[in-house]
């Protein structure tokens, strides 16, 4: 049988520890597990000091206050100093620890947001014609176009007209504007004037 390590105190000091041959089967599986005692104080062995994790050290106090020769209560020692004061099954339960544990749910992908209408819709009114939705390039009477040759008589009749003010202009005006002013000078006698010079030399 194996041996059990048990400890009972006040809560002050250390505890005192008992080891006893484990001679009551607990749990049911055919295993001694526990040690059985009188740990109420009411005079009969109907309790038992149980290591229900297996690691050689009793975690459990399991009661029969109504001797009936049924437990009823469990308490444990959590602080290790053998007051067994807290309700419920102590040490580590064998079952709890071997069952595996559900992995977390994966987090998802974000998605992508939605793309571009490629349907052609829009939703738009707008019609780039008008109304009749008419190209104008393809209307029959369609306005001269500069530079064409519907126009070619025409633009050689201004070009002489062109030339001839500029030649006028040429004679008059140097572009500065300021002999506007100014008259054309009288015609003078030169074979008079060069008489005179002469005469005046001599």
């Amino acid at each position: 049988m194996p041996d059990i390590e048990y400890r009972f105190g006040t809560g002050e000091g250390d505890p005192n520890t008992h080891h006893s041959q484990a001679n009551v089967d607990a749990d049911g599986d055919g295993t001694a597990d526990a040690v059985a005692l009188d740990f109420d104080g009411d005079g009969r062995v109907d309790d038992v000091m149980w290591d229900s994790d297996g690691d050689g050290v009793a975690d459990t106090a399991v009661l029969d206050l109504d001797d009936d020769g049924a437990a009823e209560s469990e308490y444990s020692d959590p602080t290790g100093m053998g007051t067994w004061n807290a309700e419920g099954r102590g040490g580590s339960s064998p079952d709890a620890t071997s069952q595996p544990q559900p992995s977390p749910a994966p987090t998802p992908e974000p998605q992508p947001a939605p793309g571009p209408d490629d349907s052609g819709d829009d939703g738009s009114d707008y019609a780039p014609y008008g109304d009749d939705s008419t190209d104008p390039s393809s209307e029959g009477d369609n306005p001269p176009i500069p530079g064409s040759d519907t126009d070619s008589d025409d633009s050689d009749d201004s070009a002489d007209d062109s030339e001839t003010s500029a030649d006028d202009e040429d004679d008059t005006d140097d572009g500065s504007g300021l002999f506007d002013g100014l008259s054309d000078a009288p015609d003078v006698d030169r074979d008079a004037i060069s008489d005179w010079y002469h005469d005046l030399n001599s």
